[in-house]
């Protein structure tokens, strides 16, 4: 509601708030560290609930005086079989959501399918009128189907999704009223307990690994013809990517970039990216790493992405915080900058010991060990990056050949040559040849060399088939950085 994002970070039975890089509150909760992937949570303006199935609700509240935590202050409390619904016995909600004025809770351990709704802009009132049941009242559902499926997670878009381990329901009927609260089931897949986002247009969800199948990602999209949300595998093609996947995020189009981005990371501390352009039919995945760290979550706010990440430095296993940025030359990155050239940085105190890689003015000027915080380059300059080079890798799909004789079907074949448009790129390399990117002209001692834009055309060796395809793999390193723009293959028999 202040117009400045907040990240909260759970931890062991504590959590903090950090706002533009600061910690600013912190505070107890009732979460161990092994509940901690099991909380679910639903925000709007200054006000946050938290939800565990061990546990009484929370709200945590952000007032001018500061951040306050403390049970929901409910009045009165959601009832379910003339008792109160959430108790020690009956367990605690596992999902929330604010839908339509009303705040809905669901799946305590007794009652596994069943939800929860409170007035209209009344987010704490559940009571109802016995004697006739008007509108805004409270409301309460329960999913039907011939097993018990809890539900895992809520969503809220312009409809009311519940997410469950079979499938996805949604509310047949809008607005909701306690007369007209029906949820039905849209498809059978079932849901990880990772909370699920909406991106371009469609709702994402990461699904429950069951029988032949991995966890990978499906959207949920509305069928004009079937009137229901359908699901849709996001990943056929490339579920080796996927590992355990445990977090997720989604970074929405914005003035920089018209494309989506999914960030799922994985139980082996890489990333699952996707890149798509559903208008345009694009939809291309990716893998990151980072050089000497591991990823443990993400999240997003404001369309900025924020990692935390274990890294060891100096044999100490540190956690960080971290921002996705595309205008550094490393990972890890600690810059310092300073108004007059010099030779001599400071700051650099979480490196002490330890050999990281250096970047002055934007190019790379090699290794050195940090001690007592302090860097010396070798030549004056003004700004300077400490942290882990990093490489990066592309590469496409199989050039397979359509042959219409049968006699050559197997015919073996090649791909004689590549030629690919390149943006604002210093240096890369082709299958492991490195690209000629040199023009004439005139450039300062000291200062970067130029970027490439435009065209260059590589010849390549080596024979495939119509049973192995034909790749190209393209690399470079971060400090190189530039854009592949587009690729022409050229097939020889």
């Amino acid at each position: 509601g202040r117009g400045d994002s907040a990240i909260i970070v759970l931890g062991n039975q504590q959590a903090i708030v950090i706002v533009d890089g600061k910690k600013v509150a912190s505070f107890e909760t009732p979460y161990l560290i092994d509940e901690v992937a099991s909380v679910n949570f639903a925000s709007a303006a200054d006000t946050m609930f938290f939800v565990h199935e061990n546990h009484a609700p929370l709200r945590l509240i952000r007032r001018n005086s500061g951040w306050e935590i403390g049970d929901v202050p409910f009045d009165p409390a959601p009832k379910q079989d003339g008792g109160l619904a959430f108790t020690d016995t009956n367990g605690y909600p596992r999902a929330v959501a604010l839908f339509e004025g009303r705040l809905y809770f669901a799946s305590t351990k007794k009652n596994p399918q069943n939800l929860w709704g409170s007035k209209v802009s009344f987010p704490f009132d559940f009571s109802s009128n016995t004697d006739k049941a008007l509108d805004d009242e409270s409301v309460s559902a329960e999913l039907s189907g011939l097993s018990i499926t809890p539900i895992r997670h809520l969503y809220c878009a312009k409809n009311l999704f519940a997410f469950t381990d079979s499938g996805i329901f949604i509310n047949a009927t809008s607005p909701v009223t306690p007369t007209e609260f029906i949820m039905q089931r849209n498809g059978t897949e079932g849901i990880a307990n990772i909370a699920p986002s909406e991106m371009d247009q469609g709702i994402v969800f990461i699904k429950s690994a069951g029988g032949n199948t991995v966890k990978t990602a499906s959207d949920a999209r509305y069928d004009d013809v079937t009137k229901l949300f359908v699901t849709n595998d996001m990943a056929t093609l490339c579920q080796k990517i996927f590992n355990n996947p445990r977090d997720m995020a989604v970074r929405a189009s914005n003035e920089t970039s018209s494309a989506f981005n999914m960030f799922v990371v994985n139980g082996d501390g890489t990333v699952a990216l996707l890149t798509a352009l559903r208008g345009e039919n694009v939809r291309a995945w990716s893998l990151i790493k980072s050089p000497n760290g591991i990823i443990h979550r993400v999240c997003q706010t404001d369309g900025t992405v924020f990692f935390l990440v274990s890294r060891q430095f100096n044999g100490k296993v540190k956690l960080f915080i971290e921002k996705l940025t595309f205008a550094t030359k490393v990972d890890c990155q600690v810059k310092s900058t300073v108004a007059i050239a010099t030779k001599t940085f400071s700051g650099f105190d979480m490196f002490n010991g330890t050999t990281v890689d250096v970047v002055a003015d934007g190019a790379y000027v090699g290794k050195f060990v940090p001690k007592n915080g302090v860097v010396i380059v070798p030549y004056e300059t003004k700004e300077l990056e400490v942290g882990v080079l990093f490489s990066w890798a592309v590469e496409t799909m199989p050039a397979f050949v359509a042959l219409n004789s049968i006699s050559t079907i197997s015919a073996r074949f090649r791909v004689s040559s590549v030629t690919v448009q390149l943006h604002e790129i210093r240096e890369v390399r082709v299958n492991g040849k490195e690209i000629g990117l040199a023009k004439w002209g005139r450039i300062e001692f000291g200062s970067l060399p130029p970027t490439f834009t435009g065209i260059r055309k590589v010849r390549l060796s080596g024979y495939a088939n119509n049973e192995t395809g034909a790749t190209t793999l393209f690399e470079g390193t971060s400090v190189g950085g530039g854009k592949i723009l587009q690729v022409e293959k050229a097939v020889n028999f």
